[in-house]
Parts: C-alpha cells; structure tokens; sequence
C-alpha cells in the first residue's frame, strides 16, 4: 500500500464512520435535504493560492458539479466542505448549522474518492456495513440497510465477492453504497469515474444520475470532464484559478457563458 492510498483509507475510515447518528435521526437529516453555504473561504497552500474569496450556495437536494482544469481550486473546495482541509478563512454551513471547524466524524457526510478506497479484506456486504458496524449499530438494522444500498446501485449478487473480484465500475458503485450506508446529509465526490475507462464512465455517469433522482441528497460531484457535468449536474460551477467564473444550469453554460475563460474552456474553438 502506497503513503497516498494509506492516507486515503485512513480519511475514508473516519468519513464512512461519520454520519450515523442513529437511523431516525439520519433519514430525517436526509429528508431534510440540506443547503450547503460557503462563504469567503480562503485556502493556500504554501504560495498557491487554491482558494480566493469563494462564496457559493449549494441548493438543497440538487446534485451540482464542480468543473473547471487541474488546479482551479475544485477539489480543494470539496476537501474544506467535507472538512478534510481547514480554510484559512472563511465559514461553512450545513443548513444553519456552522461546521466550519467540526471534525469530520461529526459533518455526517458520505466522500467517494476516485481510487475506490475500499477495504481489500472485507466483502462487499462487510465494505458497505463498515460505518455501521463501527457506531454498534443493530445487526438486523445493518443488513437491512446494506442490502437496500446493494439492490440500489445493482450488486446484491456480489455481496460475498471481495474487492480484487470486482471491476473497477462495481468497485466504485461498491464505494458510493458504502458512503451512503451511513444516511449523511451531503454526498460529496471526487472525481470518482477518473479512473475508468470512457464506456464505463458512461453507463456510471447516467446511472448516478437515475440514482439521485431516487435518493435526493445534497451532492457535489468534482469533476474535468465537462461531458460529465453537463450529463450528470442539475447545476455547474465552473472554477478557474481558484475562484469561481460561472454558476449555472448546464444550458447556461454551454449558451450563455459569463466570462472569457468559461466561454474558452467550453469551447476551446472560441
């Protein structure tokens, strides 16, 4: 196991530990469908200035997408929500709720990283239980919800298989079950279809889509591919230099892009 995807897991256990809180209390924060607000959130990392002043409402229950090249400042902004990173200044709210310095654990959010992170010894049932299974949640409890989560993203055949027998779209829809096993208020995802091939990411980015239209929970996807954006997002956030250009549908940004760069990152041609 390489030093990054230690750290990864080590960050992936304390987020898939985070959002349960009890089941009523979970479902009912779900239901709820939180708003996200961040506001003048700064972040710099020795002389990179990775975010500038970045003020955004995510709405309730709507799955928005981060756009924008490497380096504008769209990861580092999703790693500040989900409280990975502290922001040099600025506050962030669930709802009403300032979480700007809660630790993790305590967010109640569900992170999908883009290198799967899961647990190589355990099964696909056990990956999926694993937060539950750390607050001692009921085992009857657990098994109902793991299956749910399994039918949901279309692997209930696969409990039983390890991580190694999976391809690396079932990996991934393995990882999004076992961040939603928890009920958390926010789904956030960091370029989780990166690393597959374009045919996969296809049929995954359409059935993400399908899949929040059933569950409705406040969701970020971090993302390059501005096919996938547009395809998969209710909103876009274009990003550039970590500030952000443009806050749209993705009609509006395809048609009315706000400054120069949106209109040349859309249309290189431009």
């Amino acid at each position: 196991m390489t030093s990054q995807t230690a750290r990864t897991t080590l960050t992936s256990n304390h987020i898939a530990t985070s959002s349960f809180v009890g089941v009523e209390k979970a479902a009912a924060a779900t239901a709820a469908r939180v708003a996200i607000d961040v506001s003048g959130v700064a972040k710099r990392f020795g002389n990179h200035q990775a975010l500038d002043d970045v003020s955004i409402r995510f709405q309730p229950g709507q799955l928005t997408a981060l756009l924008g090249p490497s380096g504008s400042g769209k990861t580092t902004l999703l790693r500040t929500i989900a409280g990975i990173e502290a922001p040099d200044r600025g506050r962030i709210l669930f709802g009403d709720e300032d979480v700007t310095w809660k630790q993790i654990r305590l967010r109640e959010v569900g992170f999908v990283f883009q290198s799967y992170a899961l647990f190589e010894h355990l099964s696909v049932f056990d990956n999926v239980a694993f937060g539950l299974s750390v607050k001692k949640v009921a085992k009857s409890v657990i098994s109902a919800r793991v299956k749910e989560l399994l039918e949901r993203v279309e692997l209930a055949h696969l409990a039983h298989r390890m991580p190694r027998e999976l391809s690396g779209g079932q990996r991934q829809r393995v990882a999004l079950a076992r961040a939603l096993a928890p009920s958390p208020r926010v789904l956030l995802l960091d370029e989780p279809f990166g690393a597959l091939d374009a045919r996969v990411r296809r049929d995954l980015r359409t059935w993400l889509r399908k899949l929040h239209d059933e569950i409705h929970v406040t969701s970020i996807l971090v993302t390059h591919d501005q096919e996938e954006a547009f395809a998969t997002a209710d909103s876009v956030v274009v990003m550039h230099d970590g500030k952000i250009e443009q806050v749209g549908t993705p009609r509006d940004i395809v048609e009315r892009p706000a400054t120069a760069f949106v209109k040349s990152f859309v249309d290189p041609r431009s």
